[in-house]
């Protein structure tokens, strides 16, 4: 099992950061190496555990990748998924983004992590872990920036 963890502070409330995020549909105008979280026509707020999502991801110096990932849980504090490679246990990744609150809620600690597992684990990470890693804390940047204009 591989987990990557990154985080970076928002000088924003966490509802105020989670709020940004849920809107998907303006990615693409200011995220980077996640660029699209497509709700199948469903209001991202109101998704719940076994909703399907339409992600692409164009982390850079890495081919763009799409995948059809599963809601896990979508509260006030945390969003996440799971996708799949095949099956379970061949290849799975549980990615999350956890809202933190920092100083009496007047900031956010942004946590995004994923923890891969099954049996291609191993393979998969060695070519993608840098990278992979990269494209989160490129994420982060910029939602922070998003948040805090």
């Amino acid at each position: 099992m591989t987990v990557i963890v990154t985080e970076i502070l928002i000088d924003k409330t966490p509802t105020e950061v989670q709020e940004t995020f849920m809107k998907f549909d303006t990615f693409k105008d200011w995220s980077k190496a996640l660029v699209k979280i497509d709700a199948n026509g469903k209001d991202p707020k109101t998704l719940v555990a076994g909703d399907k999502l339409r992600v692409r991801l164009e982390p850079e110096g890495a081919s763009p990748m799409n995948f059809s990932p599963v809601v896990v849980e979508n509260t006030s504090g945390v969003f996440s998924w799971k996708g799949t490679l095949l099956a379970d246990f061949v290849f799975r990744g549980t990615h999350k983004f956890e809202f933190v609150p920092v100083d009496g809620s007047k900031k956010t600690k942004l946590i995004q992590s994923e923890e891969f597992g099954g049996f291609l684990n191993p393979v998969i990470d060695y070519f993608t872990y840098d990278s992979t890693k990269k494209a989160f804390a490129t994420f982060n940047e910029s939602l922070k920036v998003k948040s805090e204009q």
